[in-house]
């Protein structure tokens, strides 16, 4: 096998729930939709979230593994580094990858490796509205153009020839940074290669099962017949962020948890600051605060996001208000105080009473009453 996989999980005993897969392939992806290579059930990972790539290290010939990101909402951790989209980050023995509430190990077995092949066309030259082909600049090819395309078809299925394994790829480079790799067009063609013999064993257009758009990331997939393909069309939605600041008495209040329900958690930093990003335009949201020994105004917010939106929440600290009744030093039980606002309590055994959980800045105003009693001036202990 080519790539070996471990996943485990931090919730619980890492080596009891360790699972071991091997792949064939020279890519594996990672998603919680059933039928990705890796299947992870749980809300923090995306439908296509990352992929592991192998291939051979252009100067040494040596097998590398590379892990890449596809935009997703959560994230992917190489040790303890977020790793960028669309970035291939090489990993190093020993390091693992953290998906959600998951941790995958990953290594690769050079010696059943699949070498892969690439061939870059232009999006415009697969595309050949009445029998003519198109090269980059958009007018037809001429027979020098054709020519020399066919010609790297060739040389690359030559260079198959006498391997063992090999998978080769007919489509556009997919770099990340280019809006236009983002959207263009990927045929891949899978080739059994065994010495001179070689076989196609399939056709597609994308990369994911079944006709439409998923993910991040379009990709449409289907089987490129004889007839054009001219209507496969991509809608895009932007991806927005949600943002704020926690303040108390105009200063930054850091350690404040922020609770968005299928968007996650977050925590306010030292500047009172937190943040929810790569959310999906016209998504709803709420939030709600939480900090011990705190209210907060709002106590929530919620809204559909259609742009970036920035938020800013006044934190007000919580008091008490309490003391002690008695008569010539002895405690004064089932004393009546009233708060007006704050409500009603009564003195206990020991002569107490408190308020608690109330606002900084509330004012007040007790009254003392008990069958039998007047009450005198009282003394304020802060």
């Amino acid at each position: 096998m080519s790539i070996r996989v471990s996943v485990g999980s931090l919730e619980s005993d890492y080596g009891a729930s360790l699972l071991t897969q091997e792949f064939s392939s020279n890519e594996v992806e990672i998603g919680c939709l059933p039928g990705r290579d890796i299947f992870l059930d749980s809300v923090d990972v995306a439908e296509r979230h990352a992929r592991l790539i192998a291939r051979r290290d252009q100067v040494t010939g040596e097998p590398n593994l590379f892990v890449m990101d596809l935009r997703s909402l959560g994230g992917t951790m190489v040790g303890d580094d977020l790793i960028e989209p669309f970035s291939e980050v090489r990993l190093k023995r020993g390091q693992t990858i953290q998906i959600g509430r998951f941790v995958i190990s990953a290594e690769l077995d050079p010696t059943s490796f699949v070498d892969t092949v690439d061939i870059s066309l232009n999006p415009e030259e697969l595309e050949m509205p009445e029998g003519e082909a198109r090269g980059q600049s958009g007018d037809a090819m001429s027979a020098d153009e054709t020519v020399g395309l066919a010609r790297e078809a060739d040389s690359a299925f030559d260079e198959a020839k006498g391997k063992d394994n090999v998978v080769i790829h007919i489509g556009p480079d997919m770099q990340p940074e280019s809006s236009r790799d983002e959207q263009a067009l990927h045929t891949e063609m899978e080739i059994g290669a065994k010495g001179d013999n070689i076989e196609a064993n399939s056709m597609m257009v994308g990369g994911q099962d079944g006709m439409g758009v998923s993910g991040p990331v379009g990709q449409i997939s289907g089987v490129l017949d004889e007839s054009d393909v001219n209507e496969l069309d991509f809608e895009a939605r932007r991806l927005c962020r949600l943002s704020g600041a926690v303040i108390h008495k105009d200063k930054p209040l850091s350690g404040v948890k922020v609770i968005a329900g299928d968007l996650g958690e977050a925590e306010t930093d030292d500047d009172g600051r937190f943040a929810f990003s790569r959310i999906e335009e016209d998504s709803h949201y709420r939030l709600s605060f939480e900090k011990s020994g705190f209210t907060f105004a709002p106590d929530a917010v919620d809204g559909q996001l259609s742009e970036d939106v920035a938020i800013v929440v006044a934190a007000i600290k919580r008091r008490s208000i309490g003391g002690r009744v008695y008569r010539k030093g002895a405690p004064v039980e089932g004393v009546e105080i009233d708060g007006g606002l704050l409500g009603k309590t009564f003195t206990d055994k020991d002569g107490f009473y408190s308020f608690n959980n109330v606002p900084e800045g509330s004012e007040f105003t007790l009254v003392a009453s008990k069958d039998g009693f007047v009450f005198g001036a009282q003394k304020v202990r802060k």
